[in-house]
């Protein structure tokens, strides 16, 4: 059989308003005249060739017809790119165009990750007939409840100029060439996308909040989520858009559950296609598998039938214990446990699990001009593998650690963490943010999962409606941080990072309550965890 696939450059699909333009590939051996096949659809804005990649490919040298398509505005198609814009039209029109080809058999299944994910649940909610199952990567698109901007933190992403930029005009854009260290400290942020040269349309767009990443355009309803009956593979890495297990969590409380499928490795956003052996300094290779063969395992077994087997409900890497395992569920456990944060003698951040005596206050300098930094190539990718091991943020001032006693047994934790801080600061206005580390025996701080740390936003403690800080008043703010299914070994330690900015992902807080875009950095103001039974600060970790 000839190894050479012939495609089809350039199909145009009609939407009542222009059309789209797709390539379509077949398996070796295949051509419009052999036969119809079971067929994939993807749609990106990243260009339709992205996927005409050998690592694609594979997937349709199983035995399958690829639609590659520009989305609107994107490439060859036509009209305008309306990013973070739901477009189910579009996307039930192309399914059902490439459904009723005569190479077609009829049966859909939808491939691609992040922004190429968020498509396939865009068209998955217009619930075409010909769409037997869906394989949405490392994306969210469950909503927040609070009501809150930018992902109900109510603190803005400096990141997503990057993408702004990547994504600007029709064609994917070389985002290498801006000196994107010498700007990420322009201010007012307004006009960052001038400073850096990609005078795109969408920035002004997030600054004014008419997008926001998990906003009204980007997500789906808690119904529509329950109302997807399609097989779904959810696939992500530990050190990638956790955010997906938040959209896993409603399938899995939804009453389609049992044909919803998770996979998560140990891998960052690129990874989701081609895992390295290398991640963050750290040899993650034990924790790395072939994911497009899984892939094609679920299509096959969806879009073929047949003998080929189902996969399990959760298949994940449990770090820490540094094995595989197949799991009824995610997350599974149903204990808790609750360290609190103190000081003791010294004045060194101290976790315990009984309650701190007295009142005490860890306090630290915030400076927007000089904040906490990930040591991120941003020239690369605006999150492109920092270093997994904290050290180098904990050697910083405005880093607060909070650190167990050696586990004398080993802790387990599968689910969410949870943080509840009480925190004031000599301004109307300051972030925090809290994550966990494993501190090994050899003093390596590392961190188990979780690129995007979140944080909130102090005005917003109690919801969308800003609340100036006032006199130095003290704040309770829960933060649900990190995802985890890892083991602290016997003689490890668990620690706690706390600070007031996470840059170059988020923009850091100035202390003022003027839009954020309109800020200068200010003066460096006083930040503050409390600590004791006045104002408690713990963290909640979830147990197997």
């Amino acid at each position: 059989m000839s190894s050479i696939r012939r495609i089809l450059w350039a199909r145009r699909i009609p939407t009542g308003d222009g059309e789209l333009v797709a390539d379509v590939v077949f398996p070796p051996g295949h051509d419009e005249t052999t036969g119809p096949l079971p067929t994939l659809v993807a749609r990106t804005p990243y260009g339709r060739q992205s996927f005409l990649h050998e690592v694609w490919l594979r997937l349709v040298d199983r035995g399958y017809v690829l639609v590659a398509c520009d989305l609107r505005g994107r490439g060859d198609s036509d009209g305008r790119f309306a990013p973070w814009q739901r477009d189910t039209g579009d996307g039930v029109t192309v399914i059902e165009w490439a459904a009723a080809q005569p190479w077609s058999d009829g049966r859909v299944g939808t491939i691609g990750g992040s922004y190429d994910g968020l498509t396939q649940w865009w068209a998955a909610a217009g619930r075409p007939a010909p769409l037997r199952c869906i394989v949405p990567m490392a994306v969210g698109v469950r909503g927040r409840p609070g009501g809150r901007p930018f992902m109900d933190t109510g603190i803005p992403w400096q990141y997503w100029m990057w993408w702004f930029a990547l994504t600007a005009g029709r064609t994917r854009q070389d985002v290498t060439a801006p000196a994107w260290g010498r700007h990420w400290a322009h201010r007012p942020l307004r006009t960052f996308h001038e400073a850096v040269g990609f005078p795109t349309a969408a920035w002004p767009d997030y600054v004014e909040g008419r997008i926001d990443c998990l906003g009204p355009g980007w997500r789906l309803s808690e119904e529509e989520l329950a109302a997807v009956d399609l097989p779904a593979l959810i696939v992500l890495g530990w050190w990638d858009d956790l955010t997906t297990l938040e959209t896993w969590q409603a399938l899995q409380a939804g009453p389609h559950a049992s044909n919803k499928h998770l996979l998560v490795g140990a891998w960052d956003h690129v990874g989701n296609i081609v895992p390295r052996a290398r991640l963050g300094g750290e040899d993650v290779s034990a924790g790395s598998l072939d994911p497009l063969a899984v892939v094609g395992e679920f299509l096959d077994h969806h879009l073929k039938g047949g003998t080929v087997p189902e996969l399990p409900r959760a298949r994940m890497w449990h770090s820490g214990a540094n094995r595989w395992e197949d799991l009824a569920g995610y997350p599974g456990g149903t204990g808790e446990r609750v360290l609190h944060l103190a000081l003791d003698e010294s004045g060194s951040g101290v976790l315990r699990r009984d309650a701190p005596g007295p009142d005490t206050t860890d306090e630290w300098l915030h400076d927007a001009a000089d904040p906490v930094a990930t040591l991120t190539p941003l020239d690369a990718f605006a999150w492109s593998d920092p270093p997994h091991d904290q050290r180098y943020l904990e050697a910083r001032p405005d880093v607060r650690v909070y650190t167990s006693a050696p586990l004398t047994a080993p802790v387990t934790v599968s689910g969410r963490v949870r943080f509840e801080l009480s925190v004031s600061a000599d301004a109307a206005d300051a972030d925090v943010f809290a994550w966990i580390t494993d501190v090994h025996p050899d003093g390596r701080s590392m961190l188990p999962a979780g690129f995007e740390l979140e944080g909130r936003r102090l005005s917003v403690r109690n919801g969308p409606r800003p609340e100036p800080l006032t006199d130095g008043e003290v704040v309770w703010v829960g933060v649900d941080a990190q995802w985890l299914h890892h083991t602290f070994a016997a003689g490890h330690r668990i620690r706690v990072l706390i600070s007031s900015a996470f840059t170059p992902t988020c923009a850091p807080a100035t202390g003022s309550h003027a839009q954020w875009a309109d800020q200068e950095h200010g003066r460096p103001f006083a930040v503050r965890v409390h600590h004791g039974p006045a104002h408690p600060s713990t963290v909640h970790l979830p147990l197997q």
